[in-house]
């Protein structure tokens, strides 16, 4: 697509049309390459970022904070024996929980 310019318009005017055609162009054969390394760029901060802030914390509890260690809580799910690929909750889950765990109640 070639941009028609007057005889009588400055020869920057035309150098600008000229070079912005020219962009516009590429832009429109290149743009599915131009917006997948914007998304790759924006995840591969995104990932980087947050697995700095996840460190810091760690380091930040490790060090600093000792004492708070002890008192985070890791897991507090029982375990649950599956019959046939479901958990039994009526009455008898009870005792199938502490047949799993060896404890007697």
């Amino acid at each position: 697509m070639t941009v028609y310019i007057a005889r009588e318009a400055s020869k920057l005017w035309r150098k600008v049309c000229v070079e912005t055609s020219v962009e516009l162009q590429l832009l429109a054969e290149k743009w599915k390459l131009l917006f997948a390394g914007l998304m790759f760029q924006s995840v591969s901060i995104y990932y980087i970022s947050m697995r700095y802030t996840v460190n810091l914390v760690v380091f930040f509890i490790d060090k600093k904070l000792p004492g708070c260690k002890t008192s985070l809580v890791v897991s507090k799910q029982r375990q649950r024996m599956q019959v046939n690929g479901t958990h039994g909750d009526d009455g008898n889950h009870v005792h199938s929980e502490s047949a799993v765990n060896g404890v007697n109640r």
